[in-house]
């Protein structure tokens, strides 16, 4: 008995013979997809990991202090606060007094250099020795008024503004210089005596 082999399918036949054939053809591509995307998250993985460690390599702290030190906390010694030089280049401190005067140049202690005129005066129970009388000077002359007092009281020199304590039983000594011409008294303040008077010509 003899087969003969169909020489035409059937429509059924054909369609499952398509199907198949399409699901054959299609399972390459559908791996290949498959093995790209796992490719690719693996890239992606790798390349985020590395941006994590670079990014954690870049991130760690310098810094210019010591350890346990911030700018918030100070390290080694402080320099004292100095105060700034006046105009003479000197620096000037708590105990210094200037000069003593009221804006005139005058001082209540003698300088180094001698007075051009020394007037010594002496105030005892209210009676002033020598007696008062004019002193000549000339504009520019350094004076050193010389005075000793029974109680204490405050001399000061009219025109140049000049003045300083008196105390009792002590001499004091108040040295200026006349800047101007003109007629001044020279006086005590609490006991209201006229010692002596400049006129500088």
């Amino acid at each position: 008995m003899t087969h003969r082999t169909p020489t035409h399918l059937t429509p059924t036949h054909r369609a499952s013979t398509h199907h198949a054939s399409a699901r054959d053809a299609s399972t390459p591509r559908t791996h290949g997809r498959r093995a790209t995307a796992r490719r690719t998250r693996t890239l992606v993985l790798a390349l985020v990991l590395a941006a994590a460690l670079t990014a954690a390599g870049c991130s760690r702290p310098t810094t210019h202090h010591k350890p346990g030190t911030s700018h918030d906390t100070a390290t080694g010694p402080v320099d004292p606060a100095t105060q700034p030089p006046d105009e003479s280049g000197s620096d000037l401190h708590d105990d210094d007094h200037g000069d003593g005067s009221n804006g005139s140049g005058a001082q209540d202690t003698p300088d180094d250099g001698l007075p051009d005129k020394t007037v010594r005066i002496t105030v005892a129970g209210g009676k002033v020795t020598p007696p008062p009388g004019r002193i000549e000077l000339d504009r520019g002359d350094r004076v050193a008024l010389v005075v000793t007092t029974d109680r204490a009281d405050e001399l000061h020199v009219h025109g140049v503004d000049a003045s300083t304590a008196l105390a009792a039983g002590r001499a004091t000594t108040l040295s200026f210089t006349v800047d101007r011409t003109g007629l001044f008294e020279v006086e005590t303040h609490e006991s209201e005596l006229i010692l002596t008077q400049l006129l500088v010509r």
